[in-house]
């Protein structure tokens, strides 16, 4: 596969404070090259609102749409694999596949939809519930 050539988003700029964070960014474009090789992946530019991970959708060889992130490695996102991996898809998106050396997790595709207090309090209380019980 072509090397894939992407911007930083600039909500990501932050990690260039530390020098772990710079090596995270320095390193980003091989840790999606090694994804997209692995899980031969079509990918497409990374959303632009993300904070602390580097996401990207991404095409599976069978055509299907998915999500590529890459998590700079941190305390509050060391166990993501494992809790999506138990919740399949219950309350949360389905992971896929999951690469730990490269903090990447290959997830179905989600798109942002509409907050809850955009719909009627009855269909809020009821989503919520549903999140809680898969949890």
């Amino acid at each position: 596969m072509e090397d894939t050539v992407f911007d930083i988003p600039l909500r990501l700029k932050w990690l260039e404070a530390s020098s772990e964070g710079r090596a995270w960014l320095r390193d980003l474009p091989s840790r999606v090259q090694a994804c997209t090789d692995l899980w031969a992946l079509r990918p497409e530019p990374p959303y632009t609102e993300s904070y602390v991970s580097f996401v990207l959708l991404v095409t599976l060889a069978d055509g299907t749409s998915a999500v590529l992130k890459l998590q700079f490695p941190h305390a509050e996102s060391e166990h993501e694999a494992e809790a999506l991996r138990c919740w399949n898809g219950q309350g949360s998106v389905r992971l896929l596949a999951y690469e730990p050396r490269h903090h990447a997790l290959l997830l179905e595709k989600c798109e942002p939809g509409d907050p809850l207090s955009g719909i009627a309090p009855d269909e809020a209380l009821e989503a919520l519930r549903l999140g809680a019980k898969a949890s």
